[in-house]
């Protein structure tokens, strides 16, 4: 009796790569992800077939295996030190899954491990502009949050945090984020900055300062 029968067929990872490689080229995305998929069961923290599942994955629209397939991607080319090819994971991942905040969070975070503090601003609020309906509220908040920590003298950015959290009814952290900016603000910049507080604060000391702004600049 032969030791394996037509439905049980031993593992041949060349196989499957090639006949991965082969349906994915024909547009095949279906054969090509049971394909990946044989290998990731042998090989389950194989990086570079995560690297070819995940955005296969993703066309499909199976999210949330195409997540955990960028992550166990990205993670093992960092633990081999390879910091910039992971950013380059979830630079893809943002593309197929713009609407998850973690992946612009991941990507800034390591951005920061490269000591590119810029760049991590970049994302994170490259990342807040897919998220502006009421209903994603919270994640814009979350990684304006995570941005102004980084830079927290950042006027615009600042002023859309604080409008976002008015919104929220989270006036008095509005307030927090804004206040310390106004030292030093002359101008245009005042006057925008005087209005949020005064938005933030509707009392009529704030709509002094608002209307002071307006007419003397400062």
């Amino acid at each position: 009796m032969w030791p394996f029968t037509k439905k049980d067929k031993p593992y041949l990872r060349s196989s499957s790569m090639a006949a991965a490689a082969k349906a994915r080229a024909s547009g095949d995305f279906k054969k090509a992800i049971a394909e990946y998929q044989k290998v990731i069961e042998q090989e389950p923290d194989n990086t570079d077939v995560h690297g070819k599942l995940a955005p296969l994955l993703a066309q499909a629209q199976q999210y949330k295996q195409a997540w955990k397939s960028f992550e166990i991607c990205a993670d093992g080319f960092k633990k081999k030190g390879f910091v910039d090819k992971a950013i380059s994971v979830y630079a893809q991942a943002s593309d197929f899954l713009p609407g998850l905040p973690d992946v612009w969070e991941r990507m800034a975070a390591l951005h920061l491990e490269r000591l590119r503090k810029p760049d991590a601003v970049k994302v994170l609020l490259k990342g807040r502009t897919y998220f502006k309906t009421r209903e994603y509220r919270p994640d814009a908040i979350r990684l304006l949050s995570r941005a102004r920590e980084l830079e927290p003298n950042n006027l615009e950015m600042c002023l859309d945090l604080a409008s976002l959290l008015r919104l929220s009814g989270r006036r008095a952290e509005g307030l927090a984020v804004l206040t310390p900016l106004l030292p030093g603000q002359r101008g245009k910049q005042l006057r925008r900055l005087r209005g949020s507080l005064w938005r933030l604060q509707p009392t009529p000391a704030r709509l002094w300062h608002y209307l002071r702004a307006l007419l003397l600049g400062r």
